[in-house]
């Protein structure tokens, strides 16, 4: 049985769907009353009794906001690091294999696709939280996947973009972050397949280059078929967060062995195909 942690959230829920949809023994856990899924809250991890015949648990619950783990770094380390940590030595105890979600800013950005290998620098406060849940996660029965941008995430901010332009009104967005985009499907596909074909080890999803914020709202005017000149360039914009602001968010691409589906589509694509979709 696959366990996916954190099905409230757009990964963790689309991956728990998506291995329910191939046919595989999947349970979900949420913070909410469901009868969909196992009560699970990162607050509280001592509460939490695994479930019998785990074979694999993919930990996708956690707080990504970077403003609220700027602002509250001891409550969503709590969460991020800690409730993570200890859910996972749980499942690891039970004899199960745990994959945790991490992340590229891990990375200071300061170069363009680091590899698996190369040391931590965390250029946030979220960053930092999951480097030292990275650094706890380490040996036979724990792998942790760095992500780039998923570009679903960005379906709120784009949608109100898309309203302003269309309304005539300008917007403001980033000229200074990057962001490597890769589509929400083929990061299931790839946990899939891994949660699968376990292998321990620390592994890479990403986007072949980078857009500024900036960039891609431009994109979406001339999707809209509207002004491009709508979109105005914000040199703040968010990288009050950063320390040191990343140049690059993209990461080198490192697969497990025996992982055929570890392929991304180029993030020109990606980035198209969700402004198309909006």
């Amino acid at each position: 049985m696959i366990l996916v942690v954190g099905t409230d959230g757009l990964i963790g829920g689309a991956l728990c769907r998506f291995l329910a949809e191939a046919g595989e023994t999947v349970v979900g856990t949420s913070r909410k009353q469901r009868r969909d899924a196992v009560i699970l809250d990162l607050e509280q991890p001592e509460s939490f009794a695994v479930p019998q015949n785990v074979k694999t648990a993919v930990i996708c619950a956690g707080i990504g906001g970077l403003r609220e783990c700027a602002d509250d770094p001891m409550g969503t380390s709590r969460i991020n690091v800690e409730g993570a940590v200890e859910i996972a030595q749980k499942i690891a105890a039970a004899g199960g294999s745990v994959i945790a979600l991490s992340t590229n800013l891990v990375s200071d950005g300061r170069l363009p696709f680091p590899t698996a290998g190369d040391s931590l620098r965390p250029c946030c406060e979220y960053g930092r939280q999951k480097a030292r849940m990275e650094e706890k996660l380490k040996g036979p029965q724990f792998a942790c996947v760095r992500l780039t941008k998923v570009v679903e995430t960005l379906g709120p901010r784009f949608a109100t973009w898309k309203e302003s332009l269309l309304a005539g009104r300008n917007v403001s967005a980033s000229s200074e972050l990057p962001f490597s985009p890769v589509p929400l499907v083929e990061v299931c596909v790839a946990l899939a397949e891994l949660a699968r074909n376990f292998r321990s080890g620390t592994f890479h999803i990403s986007g072949d280059r980078d857009f500024s914020y900036f960039a891609a709202a431009r994109r979406l005017a001339s999707v809209l078929g509207v002004s491009e000149s709508l979109v105005h360039a914000d040199k703040l914009g968010g990288s009050d967060l950063f320390d040191p602001v990343p140049n690059f968010g993209t990461l080198g691409i490192a697969a497990p062995s025996d992982c055929s589906r570890w392929r991304f589509s180029p993030s020109s694509d990606t980035l198209t195909g969700f402004l198309t979709s909006l």
